[in-house]
Formats: structure tokens, sequence, C-alpha cells
């Protein structure tokens, strides 16, 4: 189980600096530019709306209080 979740991350890690490297080149490609920008539309429409929950609003309550429960040990 280790090892696939090893490769899992390591594929992400390289896929994503793959795609670091190239993004300027992809850019220039007008079908790729737009369908990016619509991606990152959507993916911000998504966490906007996941921000507004309570469930989000409440883990981040959580999270600061650990945080300064770890600071003070």
């Amino acid at each position: 189980m280790l090892v696939i979740v090893l490769a899992k991350v390591v594929g992400t890690a390289v896929v994503a600096r793959l795609f670091t490297l190239t993004q300027p080149a992809l850019m220039q490609l007008r079908w790729f530019a737009w369908a990016y920008a619509q991606g990152m539309r959507a993916k911000h429409a998504v966490l906007a709306r996941a921000r507004a929950t309570w469930a989000w609003r409440m883990a981040r309550v959580v999270q600061r209080q650990w945080k300064k429960r770890w600071h003070r040990f």
C-alpha cells in the first residue's frame, strides 16, 4: 500500500512540474488558454461555495484551535 501511495505522490509531483515548465507555451494555444480559464473559474466557484458552508467554517475554527495548542506546547 505504501508503494502505491508513494508512486501516486511522485507521479503527481512529476506531472505538476511538467505542467509548470510547459504552461507558458501551452497558454499560447488559444483553445488551451480558454479551457484553462474555464477550469480555474469553475474551481474558484466550487471553492467559494465550499468555504461558505458551516462544515468548512467549523473546520477552520478547529484548525486554529489546534495551531494555538501546538504553539503553546
